[in-house]
């Protein structure tokens, strides 16, 4: 990559997360700014991990913003512990931190508590609570 489109990728911020991420429009709420979506519908923070390299790490970008753990919670991947999630968050920052790129994490937002009808202790707002 040529040096002067290190120097703007630089300055870019990268947000990694699932689909509340994916809907963002950043180019029209941040308007000139060099925001990079990285955002998946339903990804669970093993995927995001998986893909961190080549969604985060091989843009160059100054901060990556962390929104995660709302499809861990819910189970979208199977049942994951809280101790989990946060190893998962510990290796992003870790390999972000490695390449010089500042971590935010977004708090865990709250998901609904039914699941194609039934009730699911996996979308307890004690769990998303206890992540935060």
């Amino acid at each position: 990559m040529p040096p002067q489109t290190v120097r703007a990728r630089r300055e870019s911020r990268c947000l990694l997360g699932d689909s509340i991420t994916d809907i963002w429009h950043l180019d029209e709420y941040f308007s000139g700014k060099a925001y990079i979506n990285r955002g998946i519908g339903g990804q669970t923070t093993p995927q995001m991990l998986v893909r961190f390299r080549q969604d985060v790490i091989d843009l160059h970008p100054k901060v990556v913003i962390i929104l995660a753990g709302t499809n861990d919670i819910a189970g979208n991947t199977g049942p994951m512990r809280i101790e989990d999630i946060e190893d998962n968050y510990a290796s992003m920052a870790e390999l972000a931190r490695a390449h010089e790129i500042k971590v935010i994490y977004s708090s865990v937002l709250p998901v609904h508590t039914t699941r194609r009808g039934r009730r699911s202790f996996l979308r307890s707002a004690r769990r998303t609570r206890f992540c935060n």
